[in-house]
């Protein structure tokens, strides 16, 4: 019975980033999904206080819109983490680091067969992978916890327009927004990702006490 469940919840993480259209053959699209797979890999391999810079200028460089679609993802992301090292296990693989979940993520646009909204959605879900892993390299980190304290400021900001963002949007399903169901201002946005979303071990950083003094998000 519980292979039976789990082979269902990895049928559905495929069907979710699977697409009905056909396979990519336009050499541009076979060297943007390229271009993704290199930089995931190169970023995976950073030091972890340049891993950590890299998360925060993205953030910093992207536009709100952006920051409330990863906060989407990142509490959307651990079905398809279960399903994923669950998968492995029963095919007698290896994968046991979140790095191979997210080089995993990262094979599914490698691979091509994805339309334009499916891509947008693996993508915001390896983005939302990055963001979690960054808070692993911080947790045991002392002086990398104000960094990823700031990579939350900036999630917590864009999360002011999760209500907004959400109404009509198709890239996820009504069950992913169901998390999401009872913000009804850009104020209760921000605070559902403050208070349910970020890792509770940064609930008493300086920078996260401040950032709730700020916005009155106590």
């Amino acid at each position: 019975m519980a292979i039976s469940i789990i082979k269902k919840i990895i049928k559905k993480i495929i069907q979710q980033f699977s697409s009905s259209s056909k396979p990519q053959s336009d050499i541009d699209e076979e060297l943007s999904n390229s271009l993704i797979v290199y930089s995931l890999h190169k970023t995976l391999a950073q030091e972890d206080k340049i891993y950590i810079e890299t998360i925060k200028k993205m953030l910093q460089t992207a536009p709100p819109a952006f920051s409330a679609m990863c906060v989407v993802a990142y509490e959307n992301l651990q079905p398809i983490e279960t399903g994923f090292f669950m998968a492995s296990k029963l095919d007698g693989g290896d994968a046991t680091s979140y790095d191979d979940f997210l080089k995993f993520l990262t094979s599914i646009i490698e691979r091509g067969r994805l339309d334009e909204l499916h891509k947008r959605r693996i993508m915001y879900f390896i983005n939302a992978g990055l963001i979690k892993r960054a808070g692993f390299k911080a947790y045991n980190n002392p002086e990398l916890h104000d960094d990823v304290a700031i990579i939350w400021t900036m999630l917590i900001r864009g999360s002011a327009h999760l209500r907004a963002l959400l109404e009509h949007n198709v890239i996820w399903s009504e069950e992913e927004k169901e998390f999401f169901t009872g913000i009804k201002n850009d104020y209760s946005g921000m605070r559902h990702a403050i208070n349910i979303v970020m890792p509770k071990w940064l609930q008493d950083n300086i920078i996260i006490k401040n950032f709730r003094d700020e916005y009155d998000l106590w």
